[in-house]
């Protein structure tokens, strides 16, 4: 009974032995896109197996145990919405990467760590306890790890990962301490549901020891999130690592993480979703401004990357404290559409970084000044990240301003409960997306202004086919989401409803 439950793991653990021989075969025959398509395919294979899930949800949770009395895996609506979300930018991902690493060596290392980081991201939703969560973290951690620092012959790479490496681990540290205190608080529990029951109404020693786990737990998690002041490593392994990966680092699994673990707490007791917002508004504030400073392609986004953290952070915070199902909508939903958003202009930065470096030599990330006007020869893919930009900056009616406005609307919500602060929740949301069109307005105009050298850019063409077709579909994906938000809705609301069951919503 509930074999189905662990059936994504079995396919990709396939795949990533699937891929290793694929891209031996395909280095010995000189063929260096065989291991991309064997990804795409388990990707896809798995994709289908979590969709078989999914009508499958009258039956939620399905429960499938991996340990007998020690750890289990749980599907539910949120598990599928992470799911979802990372396999599908799995396989886009792996589509790109069959052109756009076809200049790298060791993609044996590549496209298996690929695989696997997608199984610890899923990992970390099917996970009914925090051990089995924790080994879903980490798993997911050292794959990334080796991951941004794959090209390990620039220097700026090695540090980079090296730096992630340090910092993601202390985050990692300060998580199962965190994890322990429940353990110990709880009797040897850490199932979510009983650990969830045995906290509720604590009092003195135990409320005490509550509020260090609930601090541990944030800092841990929150590290990998990227919440500001602990977000330091982002700025500089985005830029380094391969942009494929730098686009399945943008789903946030971290946060699916942090938000199962919390959420076991009682919100009444403990201001959990509270201390969420008021990091959230610092974590955009901070971020945006960091992203007006910039003037390489690569770490604008980066920046742009923590800003949005902060978005999410502030629906389910507030949607947490309060029983505000509104935005724990808008919070979830914009973990899919800022994974689309997001992913989308990696993709099409490193598109332009990939041509550049067969024009000019090679490139470890695009300053503005050196694509200026590339928008004239690159059109489909500048136009792409025109929209992306937009999307990202909350511009109707794409997907996020959709997801932005929910979480706008999360801070009206709770003005009853919180007066003004609401206000202030609801204010800040509204004027980060106006800071944001301060650095991605100036981006698109960069595009597409006439070259400082006539024949800078001479003889450079769109890219191939293989590396358009992620990028078009994502366009889609941005633009449908925005004027159908109710495709994705329909798998973000049903994991909110579940959180505002769980905090005890409508109190």
């Amino acid at each position: 009974m509930g074999f189905e439950a662990i059936a994504p793991f079995l396919i990709l653990f396939i795949g990533i032995f699937a891929a290793y021989f694929a891209c031996r075969v395909g280095a010995k025959r000189d063929n260096p896109y065989i291991g991309g398509y064997v990804t795409a395919a388990f990707f896809a294979i798995t994709l289908y197996s979590v969709y078989l899930l999914w009508i499958q949800r009258d039956l939620f949770p399905i429960e499938f145990g991996l340990i007998e009395g020690l750890t289990h895996l749980r599907v539910d609506a949120l598990s599928l919405l992470l799911a979802f979300v990372v396999l599908t930018m799995g396989f886009l991902v792996s589509i790109y990467s069959i052109k756009y690493m076809d200049r790298d060596t060791r993609l044996e290392v590549y496209y298996p760590l690929l695989l696997s980081l997608a199984a610890g991201s899923i990992g970390i939703g099917f996970a009914a306890d925090m051990f089995s969560l924790y080994v879903f973290f980490e798993l997911m951690a050292i794959s990334s790890y080796v991951l941004v620092a794959f090209r390990v012959r620039q220097r700026e790479t090695v540090e980079a990962g090296f730096k992630y490496i340090i910092l993601s681990g202390i985050g990692s540290l300060i998580a199962i301490f965190g994890i322990s205190i429940v353990f110990a608080q709880t009797g040897g529990q850490l199932d979510f549901v009983i650990v969830r029951e045995a906290l509720a109404g604590l009092t003195g020693a135990s409320l005490y020891a509550a509020y260090v786990a609930v601090f541990m737990i944030i800092i841990g998690f929150g590290v990998k999130v990227s919440i500001v002041p602990l977000h330091t490593w982002l700025p500089d392994a985005y830029p380094a690592a391969p942009v494929a990966i730098t686009a399945m680092l943008a789903i946030k699994p971290g946060l699916v993480a942090l938000i199962k673990c919390i959420s076991v707490f009682p919100p009444e007791q403990i201001p959990y979703g509270l201390i969420l917002a008021i990091f959230a508004v610092i974590t955009m504030f901070t971020a945006n401004f960091m992203a007006l400073m910039q003037r390489n392609l690569k770490r604008l986004l980066a920046y742009s990357s923590i800003a949005h953290a902060g978005y999410m952070l502030l629906g389910i915070g507030l949607g947490l404290q309060y029983g505000v199902l509104i935005g724990l909508t808008g919070g979830l939903f914009h973990i899919m559409t800022h994974a689309f958003m997001k992913g989308l202009a990696f993709l099409c930065a490193g598109a332009i970084i990939y041509t550049l470096a067969k024009k000019i030599g090679e490139r470890k990330s695009a300053d503005l000044d050196e694509i200026r006007g590339i928008g004239h020869y690159m059109p489909i893919t500048c136009l792409s990240l025109s929209i992306t930009g937009l999307a990202l900056s909350g511009a109707p009616p794409l997907s996020g301003f959709m997801s932005e406005w929910l979480i706008f609307r999360a801070g009206l919500e709770v003005m009853p409960v919180i007066g003004a602060w609401g206000l202030f929740f609801a204010s800040a949301a509204i004027l980060n997306s106006f800071l944001s069109l301060g650095y991605y307005l100036p981006l698109i105009r960069t595009l597409f202004l006439t070259p400082t050298e006539e024949k800078k850019f001479e003889g450079i063409r769109e890219v191939s086919g293989v590396i358009l077709i992620p990028i078009l579909i994502m366009v889609a994906i941005t633009v449908l989401l925005g004027i159908f938000p109710q495709m994705g809705l329909e798998i973000a609301h049903p994991a909110a409803e579940m959180l505002y069951e769980i905090s005890g919503g409508g109190r």
